[in-house]
C-alpha cells in the first residue's frame, strides 16, 4: 500500500471527519470524537498535516461549494 499502519489510520480518520464536516452540523468536538481523534487539537493537527487546512476552514469551504 505504500503507507505505514499509523499513516493509514490517520488518513482514514481524516476522511471520516471530512465526511462529517461536509454532511452534518455536528460541532468540531463531536466530529473529532466520532472520527477517533482524542480531541479537536489532535484532529486540527492531522488536517493541517494531511490537507494543509484546518477542519473549521474545510467546513467553510465545503459549505461554499454546496451553495449553503
Amino acid at each position: 500500500m505504500g503507507t505505514t499502519p499509523s499513516q493509514y489510520v490517520l488518513q482514514t480518520r481524516v476522511e471520516a471527519a471530512r465526511r462529517q464536516l461536509e454532511r452534518t452540523e455536528k460541532g468540531l468536538k463531536q466530529v473529532a470524537v466520532a472520527a477517533g481523534f482524542g480531541n479537536v487539537d489532535v484532529m486540527r493537527r492531522a488536517f493541517v498535516r494531511l490537507l494543509g487546512i484546518t477542519p473549521r476552514r474545510y467546513r467553510e469551504l465545503a459549505d461554499h461549494s454546496t451553495g449553503e
